[in-house]
């Protein structure tokens, strides 16, 4: 990857089409690895992944297994 490509990425991942798409990749990758047998589950990655998620890509949307959205907006009190 040319160093253009690498500036074109990051510019992209600082978007907030860029975001939203990690926090689909991270919400679906939680999901499918915490659904693997106990004895094979990546407990530490599974918890650093939702720490980045969790402090980086915050977004009040949730992305089930299959990257379907779940919308969870904050109620305005008016």
């Amino acid at each position: 990857m040319s160093k253009v490509e690498t500036a074109n990425a990051v510019q992209f991942l600082s978007s907030i089409r860029g975001q939203l798409v990690m926090k689909q990749a991270l919400d679906v990758a939680i999901q499918n690895m915490e659904a693997v047998s106990e004895e094979r589950r990546e407990v530490s990655n599974i918890s650093d992944i939702r720490y980045i998620r969790d402090n980086i890509f915050t977004f009040p949307i949730e992305f089930g297994r299959t990257g379907a959205m779940k919308v969870d907006l904050p109620v305005s009190k008016t």
